[in-house]
Formats: structure tokens, sequence, C-alpha cells
């Protein structure tokens, strides 16, 4: 018997129709019911109450963030120690200032270092102060005699350098020297 009821529901064309006929129906109503309804109105009054509301409350809503802001620079303010601002902000100029000093010296010290590998060591200028002289007798580069050069070498430097430092730009140059002319 249910699948008798079962077959004839399935079987029914008439109450399928009559189901989407039902559904479209009741969309339609729906829809008109809608727009007829007056939500356009009663969505632009809400949003009309909400602006009244916050006009309202301008000063209002002003004050409280003032206060805010307010509050968050004293807690700052008296987290960090600031009485005096210029006494907190002078230490930090300070620091900055030392910083630039830190980074000026490190630049200062690959231009000394670009200024030194740009410095020719070979001259064709006879009027460098370059003089060379055989050698007898000397070993030099493993060979019977050799060459001795006198050159008068100056190094500037943008600081002062203490013997050490000198001695080890001198060596540094020597050491190029050799090498290039070996």
């Amino acid at each position: 018997m249910v699948d008798n009821i079962s077959d004839g529901v399935q079987n029914n064309n008439s109450l399928n129709d009559a189901t989407v006929r039902m559904i479209g129906e009741a969309a339609k109503t729906a829809e008109t019911s809608v727009r007829n309804g007056g939500f356009d109105s009663i969505g632009k009054s809400i949003v009309d109450g909400v602006y009244q509301g916050f006009s309202a409350r301008e000063q209002w809503f002003r004050t409280q963030i003032s206060s805010f802001f307010k509050k968050i620079v004293n807690d700052v303010k008296s987290e960090l120690g600031i009485r005096s601002p210029s006494l907190v902000f002078a230490g930090i100029g300070s620091n900055m200032a030392q910083g630039l000093g830190v980074g000026f010296e490190k630049q200062m010290n690959k231009v000394s270092k670009d200024m030194r590998d740009a410095i020719p060591t070979e001259f064709d200028d006879p009027t460098a102060n370059i003089k060379a002289a055989p050698r007898p007798g000397a070993a030099g580069r493993g060979k019977e005699g050799g060459t001795v050069i006198h050159q008068k070498v100056s190094i500037t430097s943008p600081k002062a350098l203490s013997e050490r430092e000198a001695a080890r730009e001198f060596h540094k140059l020597s050491r190029r020297l050799a090498i290039e002319n070996a």
C-alpha cells in the first residue's frame, strides 16, 4: 500500500505542476510585498537616524577621541620618564649624531680604500719621483741580480693614523707594488 501511494505521488504530473506554480507565485508575492511594503523608506530612515545620532553626539565624540589620545601621550611620557622633552630628545639627538658619525666614518674608510686602489703603481712620467738603479749581486725574483727602486710614498688618510696603522698601509702598498711588478 505504501509503495502504491509512493508510485501515485511520483507519477502525478498535476501535483508536480501545482508545486512549481505555488513556489513561483510565492516568490512573486514576496517580491511585490517588498516593493510595495515601504522597505526603501525604512532603510532611508535608518540611515538618517544613524546620521542624526552621530551629529547630535559630535562634540561628545570629539571629546572622547581627544581624551583618548591625550591619555596615550601622557602614558608614553610616563613610561619613558619624560618630564622635560628637551632633555629626552636631546639624548635621542645625540645618539642620532653619533650614528651619523659612525656611518660617515665607515663611508670615509671606503672612500679612502677606493682612493688607494685608484693610485697608479706604474709610472711612465719622467717627472715622477721614482729612481730605479740596478743592484749588482742582489737576488730578485729568483734570478741573479735585481733592481732597487727608491720611491717617496705619501699616504693621505681622512683621519690620523697610529704608527701601527701607517705601517700596515705601507706594508699593503709595498705588497701591492711587488705583486704588480712581478
